[in-house]
């Protein structure tokens, strides 16, 4: 209690210590991640690169070791290959989802009909 009261006085003073800020961004602190590959070599490009912590590599479902800087690259052994892009600041999205590969790609069924009892 008697810290609270201490902390309210010195917030009415106006001496509280910085504890930090998000820098002003007039774009805000949103990116876009976007996976594209050539042959086994895939890359994650984003639009702010400043904004992401890393981005982390999934072969079949496998995660890999993280990648922390630009470019982020990977190398797959010919697996199902998928990205996620996290947010090194507060975000309401922290994850951002990328797939490519040669997953099986199952048709949806077409010509269905309801059979009455």
């Amino acid at each position: 209690m008697a810290s609270q009261r201490r902390c309210l006085a010195r917030l009415a003073s106006g001496r509280l210590d910085d504890i930090g800020a998000y820098e002003y961004r007039p774009g805000g602190y949103a990116f876009t991640a976007t996976l594209s590959n050539s042959g086994l070599n895939y890359t994650v490009t984003v639009n702010a690169p400043d904004l992401v912590r890393m981005v982390v590599f999934y072969e079949n479902g496998v995660p890999q070791a993280p990648d922390y800087s630009p470019p982020f690259t990977y190398t797959s052994s010919g697996g199902t290959v998928t990205a996620k892009a996290y947010a090194r600041y507060a975000d309401p999205n922290p994850v951002r989802t990328a797939v490519a590969g040669s997953g099986e790609q199952i048709e949806p069924a077409q010509n269905l009909r309801v059979v009455p009892n």
